[in-house]
């Protein structure tokens, strides 16, 4: 796919590629992947929102022009709906299906579910996507689901505004795996970042959450309703809501929150539906989340006001995760500090690629 020297008369080879997504899917079958350079993908250069998505296939970005080489930040490849309609559906996916190196935006919502991706009894993995300045709608301006599985890896939500609950991420009865992702300034009505509602069962682990906002209430950062979680190595700073501004809990939720640190979380850190109290840390292990390893202290984050999250030399979230965590930001390729791959104990937050993602 190359939107800038492709066509949609050509036969869709490395040499002479397909100019839009939309196109190419008709002529996918189980397991393909549609390789795409970069440019803009957008009703103005000829893409067609929103792009139904096809089972068991991948669609992958960040090539340059002729396909002889990726660089996912030099190679930006943008799928842009102009705030037309929703960017992205998945209708009963299965695991295989999958997006990479993407950034969906500018989506807008034409009913109540996902202005730039919707989900509905599907699965499916997405790495290194970044979910920006989606809006409208009710429920989950960047990602709304519904009895889905969906693994979120690396990936970006920021700028996302809903006007009702979840600005970034809204899911019901689904099962979410985020691991490594940052949740930054995103808002909605109530809910500012995330709400996992009805028997979701979420796992999120070594996540930013920096400035969501929920204006009229719940959580600002994350909420949960009838559900079960587990949250893990996560920072959380400087979240807002009239509710609480880290976590908001109502019937019958029990997230375990272990090794995450809270700091400038307004007007309060967390607050439990259940026993009709707000609180902090020391409140967690009476609640019964756990709190083990959990902080509220300065993160020291490198240059927050730019928006760079890398840690300085000397902040307390160095070393400070889960002692049991083993997982793949450990493998030498993954720095919180600039320049030093994050070895065992893993670090507390977000993490950047220390060396290039292929």
């Amino acid at each position: 796919m190359d939107i800038n020297n492709g066509s949609d008369e050509n036969p869709g080879t490395k040499d002479l590629p397909f100019k839009t997504i939309t196109w190419a899917l008709n002529f996918t079958s189980f397991g393909d992947t549609i390789y795409i350079a970069q440019g803009t993908y957008s009703p103005s250069s000829g893409e067609t929102f929103p792009i139904a998505m096809k089972d068991q296939v991948k669609l992958k970005g960040g090539y340059a022009p002729g396909f002889v080489s990726r660089n996912l930040i030099d190679n930006q490849t943008i799928l842009d709906a102009e705030q037309t309609t929703r960017i992205l559906r998945f209708e009963m996916t299965s695991p295989g299906t999958e997006l990479e190196a993407l950034i969906i935006e500018n989506g807008k919502n034409p009913d109540y579910w996902g202005a730039g991706i919707q989900s509905n009894d599907s699965s499916f993995i997405m790495k290194y996507c970044t979910i920006r300045n989606n809006s409208g709608g009710e429920y989950g301006a960047g990602l709304y689901c519904q009895r889905s599985n969906i693994v979120l890896e690396n990936c970006i939500f920021t700028d996302n505004y809903g006007t009702t609950c979840g600005g970034a991420i809204y899911a019901w009865s689904s099962g979410i795996t985020m691991t490594n992702c940052l949740v930054s300034n995103n808002s909605a009505n109530i809910n500012g970042g995330i709400s996992f509602s009805y028997k979701c069962t979420p796992v999120v682990t070594n996540c930013l959450f920096i400035n969501n906002v929920g204006t009229n209430g719940y959580g600002g950062a994350l909420s949960f309703y009838r559900t079960t979680a587990l949250v893990s190595n996560c920072v959380f700073v400087g979240n807002s809501s009239s509710g609480a501004g880290a976590i908001y809990t109502e019937w019958e939720a029990l997230p375990t929150i272990r090794y995450s640190n809270f700091y400038n979380n307004n007007p309060f850190l967390a607050y439990n539906a259940f026993t009709g109290s707000s609180g902090d840390t020391s409140n967690f292990n009476a609640w019964g989340w756990d709190g083990t390893g959990c902080r509220e202290i300065p993160p020291l984050f490198h240059d927050e006001g730019s928006g760079d999250y890398h840690l300085q030399p000397n902040s307390p979230l160095i070393d400070s995760g889960d002692p049991l965590y083993s997982g793949y930001l450990l493998n030498g390729y993954w720095e919180t500090v600039p320049g030093i791959p994050d070895i065992f104990p893993v670090d507390m937050g977000y993490h950047y690629p220390y060396i290039p993602v292929p």
